[in-house]
């Protein structure tokens, strides 16, 4: 259409889009021999051209300035958005702890940013929902005791794969544990170096476009503008032959993003619910073990078909919203599950030291409280997405 539909006078052709794209996600969770085979092939094409993309901005049209403001960020604790002064729309954020030290009150708290905030911190919790099954991902490359195990294979190619009911447990003594603790080590070795600095980078460059294309202080009337708004911002700043063309590529960056977020997340909740039943149903243990395809097809049917549903009857941004509450309680329980599992039913030479255990439980506190916090802030719209009428 050459812009952003309104979602009112595009209501039809915004739903039938919208199922088509939630539909062609489950294609690569169907063929490609093991299911995280297609995933990593979409990752990866995800990755090079979203960050290639966002590199080449950031490197010929944004500003020290910007990087400043984005680098101090993740140093800013306390930052509430509160209402702005009348004289000025864009002072709309005070610092509890500042307010604290300095002995005043904190500025009235804008409830509505403040809801949107919770939303924001409840697709990062989408975010590490996506990363708690990690072990899935070693077992199905057949690293470590993956290698005994089996994986999940796909319908369509995966038929010589099979999948154990049970996992392969190794006996701690004095010849396996110095081998434990050096693929431990790799792991953290993984997650300090590589996947740490990764994440403040995917944090950075995203929000780049939002400060440096985006006059400070500008008001939305509806989420849907967003999208369009940075495009057009990264458009103007390109000028030129050129901005048609950038405009249209900020906007399938994001949909790259979230349409490989949807794949992603719906293989973390088939892969769950498929090998609970796989493990703990006395009639699925009857299975052989060359049948789990069919268990995680048939599992991804249903969900198909509810998601299918969800998109045709509910309307507005019920199921933002409905997200934004349900995802941090999620991400807080699995928290204290992981948790509960590593420090129950570990050996005691492979339980986590007291610093992972620490961050497990600092995690879990934080996302139920963000939970609790948007379930209060957005109940009332939820309740009007839905239809409700409230008093």
């Amino acid at each position: 259409l050459g812009k952003i539909p309104d979602p009112k006078q595009y209501e039809l052709l915004l739903k039938s889009l919208a199922c088509i794209i939630f539909v062609s996600v489950f294609i690569p969770l169907s063929v490609g021999g093991k299911v995280y085979n297609s995933l990593r092939a979409i990752m990866t094409f995800k990755l090079v051209t979203v960050v290639g993309f966002l590199m080449f901005l950031a490197l010929l049209y944004s500003t020290p300035a910007t990087w400043m403001e984005l680098g101090s960020g993740f140093l800013k604790f306390g930052n509430l958005p509160v209402a702005a002064n009348p004289e000025n729309r864009i002072d709309n954020v005070d610092n509890f702890f500042v307010a604290m030290l300095e002995g005043r009150a904190l500025r009235p708290i804008d409830y509505s940013v403040l809801g949107f905030l919770c939303t924001m911190v409840a697709i990062s919790g989408n975010g590490g929902l996506t990363n708690t099954p990690c072990s899935n991902y070693t077992r199905d490359q057949g690293w470590g005791m993956g290698k005994y195990v089996g994986a999940i294979p796909s319908i369509v190619g995966g038929h010589s794969i099979a999948l154990s009911h049970v996992g392969m447990v190794f006996i701690a003594n004095e010849k396996s544990l110095p081998r434990w603790h050096r693929w431990m080590n790799h792991l953290r070795r993984e997650q300090w170096c590589l996947w740490m600095p990764a994440c403040f980078v995917g944090l950075a460059l995203p929000s780049m476009l939002s400060v440096q294309f985006l006059e400070r202080g500008l008001e939305l009337t509806n989420k849907w503008q967003a999208a369009g708004m940075t495009a057009q911002g990264v458009a103007d700043a390109v000028g030129g032959v050129f901005s048609g063309p950038f405009w249209a590529m900020t906007l399938f960056c994001g949909f790259l993003v979230l349409s490989t977020s949807m794949a992603t997340t719906a293989d973390g909740v088939l892969r769950r619910w498929v090998d609970v039943f796989w493990t703990a149903n006395p009639t699925l243990r009857t299975w052989d073990v060359r049948h789990i395809g069919k268990l995680y097809f048939g599992v991804l049917i249903i969900y198909l078909m509810f998601g299918l549903l969800m998109l045709t009857l509910v309307k507005g941004d019920a199921l933002l919203v409905a997200s934004g509450i349900l995802y941090n309680y999620a991400l807080g329980v699995s928290c204290l599950h992981s948790l509960f599992v590593n420090v129950k039913l570990l050996p005691a030479p492979l339980k986590p030291g007291w610093g992972s255990q620490l961050g497990l439980l600092l995690g879990g506190i934080f996302f139920l409280f963000m939970a609790g916090l948007t379930t209060v802030v957005e109940w009332e719209n939820l309740m009007k997405a839905l239809g409700f009428s409230v008093s």
